[in-house]
Formats: C-alpha cells, structure tokens, sequence
C-alpha cells in the first residue's frame, strides 16, 4: 500500500536559506553550490546527473557543436534535476511507482517544473529553466504529445536521451527496470527513427554507444572528481 512521505519544514526551511546565500554568486559558482547541495540531499541523484551531463557533453561532441555550445548542454544537463531538491529521497528512491501515494506521485512529477522556476529565480539564462522543465520523457517514458515536442529547446533532446542512457545503467536503483543496453538502444533509435528526438542525431548517438575512445560500452559510471572540475 503506497504510504505517506512525512514532509520536513525544516529542510525546506533550511534549503530556502542556502538558495538566498548563492542569488549574487558567478554562473560557475552557483552550479557548483546547487550540485552540493543535491549531493547532501540525495547521492544518487547528484551521481544521475553527473552521468548524464557526461554523456550528454560527449553526445555533443561527437555531433560536432562547437565549445560554447557543449558547455552549455554540459552544465544544464548537471542541473536538469535539481527540482529533486524539493522532493524528499523517500521519494526520489522509490521501491516502484505503486509505493507512492497520489501527493507523491504528483510531487516527483512536478520535479521538472519546480527546477525551472529555481533556476529562473536564481537568473540563469533561459535555457537552463528550459531543459529542466522538458527534460522528461513522461511516465513510463511514454511519447511527449506532438505539440511539446514542437516547443522544446533544441538542446532538450540530448539531455532527454542521455537521461535515458544513464538511468538504464543505474541497476542499483530499486524502482528502475533492468534494462540490458540492447533495450536501451532500440528505445532510443525507435524515437530517432520517428523524429521524437532530431533523426540527424541518430548516427552520432550509435557512434558514441559502439565505437571509438568514447563509446559508453567502457563503464557503467562516471568519476564525480572528472566531471565536476570540467
């Protein structure tokens, strides 16, 4: 029977306080505070999203965006679910999606949004808010409906694929499937092929999955020291 997470005002309280502390702070300090902060609330988010903004910088790379522009998927994809501040770890670290009750499920649902606004009040440009909000693939990572994918920022499908690559590594969380990375391929290419995510990304994407210095065959995790000094 799904049970009802006990909310802490004092975290809320106290995470209020830190967000105020780092408003006048540089871009580069602000997102390494914020990562620092999800780190002390909930690890396996912090390393989820240290994977995915790896994969999704190597994504980049590999498609030939030039310097600026890697960078700039890099660092909004470290920050793509910083909404799960305000979701407590009970929750982020659910046996299955049956264990939550209705508050909860919406609660994790609205992670997205609840990120974008931060990032809006802590003035980063647009297209972090962006990411944050349309990262998700939805439920049962079912397809967005025609209209979202329309909206989206051009940026938000390399985050969304490298969230799918990086959550199909991570066997030790209890409310992922066990998918083997054939699965994880098929998902992806599928979506390619259907222009869910931008076809011209297809072939960059198995590249980075099968071959060369970078294919994501070599490990299964990323070295936080690595990631969070780029």
């Amino acid at each position: 029977m799904p049970t009802e997470t006990t909310y802490r005002t004092g975290y809320f309280l106290n995470l209020s306080e830190k967000i105020s502390n780092i408003k006048s702070e540089s871009e580069q300090e602000k997102i390494k505070q914020l990562m620092l902060i999800l780190r002390d609330h909930d690890h396996f988010t912090f390393e989820h999203s240290l994977r995915v903004a790896h994969f999704a910088y190597l994504l980049a790379v590999e498609v030939g965006l030039d310097a600026n522009l890697r960078n700039d998927i890099f660092k909004s994809a470290m920050l793509h679910d910083i909404g799960k501040l305000f979701v407590p770890p009970e929750i982020i670290n659910r046996k299955s999606d049956n264990y939550l009750s209705k508050r909860e499920h919406d609660l994790l649902v609205a992670h997205g949004k609840m990120g974008a606004e931060l990032l809006e009040e802590l003035s980063f440009p647009e297209f972090y808010s962006l990411v944050a909000d349309q990262h998700w693939m939805g439920e049962n990572k079912k397809d967005p409906p025609p209209q979202d994918l329309a909206n989206r920022h051009w940026s938000v499908p390399y985050v969304t694929i490298a969230d799918v690559v990086a959550s199909g590594f991570e066997f030790e969380r209890k409310s992922q499937p066990d998918y083997k990375p054939e699965k994880i391929v098929k998902f992806i290419n599928d979506r390619l092929d259907r222009n869910i995510f931008p076809r011209e990304l297809k072939e960059p994407f198995n590249r980075l999955m099968f071959h060369g210095r970078h294919s994501y065959w070599y490990g299964r995790s990323v070295r936080n020291e690595h990631v969070m000094h780029r």
